[in-house]
């Protein structure tokens, strides 16, 4: 114990400034916004009765005036000085957000995390967020490292409270890598979520023009962002040709889970949709595989099982969520370049649908019609994902998205596999395939496994399943499972033209629709595609 122990009233005076929180507007590009900025200068920008009132004061200020709130935090949690009244100002900053939140003003609330963020913030302000940016390198969790090792025993490992960590938990959506990376992505969030934007017609939709009509997308590469540039390699004509009229729906599958040169969704947003901002991150993963001509390094472009962009066709802004695959660079010495890309399917975690669900949430709060894109072989099979609370996830997020209000287009452009995939599906407004997708209630191997009763099944029962389970858009389109099919073609830019012309002409049409919900409804309970005979003892499925 220290001789003299230094009073709240003594450490308080010898602080620069009056709180560690400062309230008050200012402009982020072109856009003002309310602004609440933590200072970790300030006894390590902990929590206290005049912080919490700093925060509501930001809150009302952005609900009176209809702009934006920005929160810029940094801190090590409630006050200890101040005791429960520390403590209390969960409560006042989540009803201030709560307030700000529930007005039908539009205005997104954006949460960011600077240098440490602890304890009783990140339990109420920060997760609070419609969208959580963080600086890389920051520190983030409710427990220090000190009170973890204090309750455990166990010191906890330098990075395992990273907001790096996190974001592969879906805790945090977008990492940057400076304050100049932040102030532009803020502020082209700010502007392609602006209010007001009218709403999109035949008059309004932009001429799409394919630029290089006779090219192919060019190659993929890795950067330290962990981005794919926006041209994906779609160098071969068969990998992107309707493989159903060939009539070898074994090569399609094979094609649409493991191959690197058909169109992905990130892909086909960039060149959709203008002003693209991401709701997401991606990240470089590095190790070291020994072959027989010696080691070579294996490169993973890691991306999660769901992502989420906000983006616009015209004057119109839409809510994008789909599945994004993942890649790996692995040695292949009959390459020129001595590597080959190879896709690793998306599946998604119950963190992930929870991320739609949140997504869902704030593209109705800014009043989006929203564009899903189905792409996975199904949901993580795991048990730890199970024991997490996978089925309830997919069945919440399917809720999520029969229940909103604004027009709900789904598009599967790649496989869509058991409930992970019926999930970014919803059979709501319109429903859009591309001619070279398939569909099933389980990945062709999966299902194979359940009918041959095996856990490792040969190709010709591959082939033979994938035959029988009617996958491709004709048949979801016989089933009424689907509105329309989008042709593919060997050229990838007129595939992205189609389902271009695709999206922006069901979205005119949807917004002249009254009672869509009502619409919705009838069309799910009329679903089918089932005969009964007359004695109802036989049941005969369409041909």
């Amino acid at each position: 114990m220290p001789d003299k122990v230094e009073t709240y009233l003594e450490k308080l005076a010898k602080q620069d400034g009056d709180a560690a929180a400062w309230a008050g507007t200012g402009y982020i590009g072109e856009e003002k916004a309310a602004l609440y900025i933590m200072n970790w200068n300030f006894i390590a920008g902990t929590l206290g009765e005049v912080e919490g009132q700093r925060f509501q004061e930001a809150a009302d200020i952005a609900t009176d005036e209809n702009i934006p709130l920005v929160g810029v935090f940094s801190s090590g949690g409630a006050r200890q000085h101040e005791g429960n009244l520390g403590l209390a100002q969960l409560d006042r900053m989540t009803h201030a957000f709560h307030n700000f939140k529930k007005r039908p003003n539009r205005r997104p609330y954006i949460a960011v995390l600077n240098g440490q963020v602890w304890g009783g913030i990140s339990a109420s302000a920060v997760p609070a967020g419609d969208v959580l940016v963080a600086l890389r390198g920051t520190e983030y969790g409710f427990s220090g490292p000190r009170v973890e090792e204090a309750y455990s025993g166990i010191p906890v490992k330098k990075g395992e409270q990273s907001v790096e960590l996190h974001s592969m938990y879906r805790n945090v959506d977008v990492l940057v890598n400076d304050e100049k990376e932040l102030m532009d992505y803020l502020e082209r969030l700010l502007e392609v979520a602006k209010p007001g934007r009218k709403k999109l017609t035949l008059e309004t939709i932009p001429e799409f023009k394919i630029i290089r009509e006779g090219d192919n997308l060019t190659s993929s590469t890795f950067d330290q962002t962990g981005f794919l540039p926006s041209d994906r390699k779609t160098a071969a004509a068969a990998e992107s040709a309707d493989y159903s009229e060939k009539n070898d729906l074994y090569a399609q599958y094979q094609a649409l889970a493991r191959s690197a040169e058909r169109l992905d969704t990130q892909t086909i947003v960039s060149h959709v949709f203008s002003d693209v901002v991401n709701l997401y991150n991606g990240r470089v993963e590095h190790a070291e595989t020994y072959t027989e001509d010696g080691d070579y390094e294996t490169t993973v472009l890691r991306y999660p099982g769901i992502v989420a962009s906000i983006g616009r066709i015209g004057p119109q802004p839409y809510l994008i969520i789909g599945n994004q695959p993942s890649y790996q660079r692995i040695h292949d010495s009959s390459q020129a370049d001595g590597y080959k890309l190879v896709k690793v399917p998306a599946g998604p975690t119950p963190a992930d649908y929870r991320y739609m669900k949140r997504m869902l949430g704030f593209g109705e709060k800014l009043g989006l019609p929203v564009v899903f894109f189905t792409d996975t072989l199904g949901a993580e099979p795991t048990l730890e994902a199970e024991r997490n609370g996978q089925p309830r996830e997919i069945q919440e997020a399917l809720e999520a998205a029969m229940e909103y209000p604004f027009p709900v287009i789904s598009i599967i452009n790649g496989f869509l596999g058991s409930g992970g995939g019926k999930a970014t599906t919803p059979i709501t407004d319109e429903v859009m395939m591309l001619s070279g997708a398939q569909a099933a209630v389980a990945e062709p191997r999966s299902a194979t496994a359940i009918l041959y009763n095996t856990a490792d099944p040969s190709e010709e029962a591959i082939r033979h399943t994938v035959d029988e389970m009617k996958v491709t858009a004709q048949d979801q389109l016989r089933f009424g499972l689907v509105n329309q099919i989008i042709q593919e073609s060997d050229n990838p830019y007129i595939t992205i033209k189609n389902i271009y012309d695709a999206i922006a002409t069901t979205t005119v049409r949807l917004q002249s629709t009254r009672f869509r919900l009502l619409r919705r409804n009838r069309r799910i309970r009329k679903l089918g595609g089932f005969k009964l005979s007359k004695t109802r003892r036989v049941i005969n499925y369409i041909k």
